[in-house]
């Protein structure tokens, strides 16, 4: 009997910490997590880089972040949604939460503010749910959850008050489900795994 191995290509980024997250547009592979260079040193990229999803070299995209890591990226358009525990991003102030473009990595006019870390963004339409380990959102309290507007970074009314961390998250047929370490949410008993109502919470 012949087994054949699973043989790794040349693809090769090459960070000196860890990935937390990645995320590919077109022919862009967005990374991020806790290194601070990529391409076995060869360019400095703290916390999240894009690369060539064909050879795995650094594209030269730069949103320089100042902070401890990057835990999610979702990808809408030009914008690229960030999440994690930082204080700048693309040359401006940014708690947690931020949107960068994808082309000069400067920094959007979207600024929500997550009051804590942030682990996860799921985007559909005009809407971003975040979780996280959070207990404000846009300077009101939103425990752990909460959802915004993926254009202005206002909060909407959504509020299903987590009683612990949220770190994962799936949209799908109008119900989002939610994974973490959470025993509460939505107003019932949800051990680690609820899915909420869209409208209601």
């Amino acid at each position: 009997v012949v087994i054949s191995s699973a043989a790794v290509n040349s693809w090769n980024p090459d960070t000196n910490g860890n990935i937390n997250v990645i995320t590919r547009s077109g022919s862009t592979v967005y990374i991020g997590g806790g290194f601070s260079t990529i391409n076995a040193g060869a360019a400095s990229r703290v916390r999240m880089a894009a690369v060539d999803d064909i050879n795995g070299t650094d594209t030269g995209w730069n949103p320089n972040i100042t902070g401890n890591h990057v835990a999610t990226i979702s990808v809408s358009g030009t914008n690229v949604f960030v999440g994690g525990l930082f204080s700048v991003i693309g040359g401006q102030t940014r708690a947690n939460l931020a949107s960068v473009d994808s082309s000069s990595a400067l920094a959007s006019g979207w600024n929500p503010s997550g009051g804590g870390p942030v682990n996860v963004i799921s985007l559909t339409g005009s809407t971003a749910y975040v979780g996280g380990n959070f207990a404000t959102a846009h300077g009101a309290t939103r425990n752990r959850i909460a959802a915004l507007n993926a254009y202005t970074g206002e909060l909407t009314s959504w509020n299903p008050n987590a009683n612990s961390s949220v770190s994962s998250l799936l949209l799908a047929n109008n119900v989002l489900y939610v994974g973490g370490m959470f025993n509460t949410i939505g107003g019932q008993v949800r051990n680690s795994i609820a899915a909420l109502d869209l409208t209601t919470g």
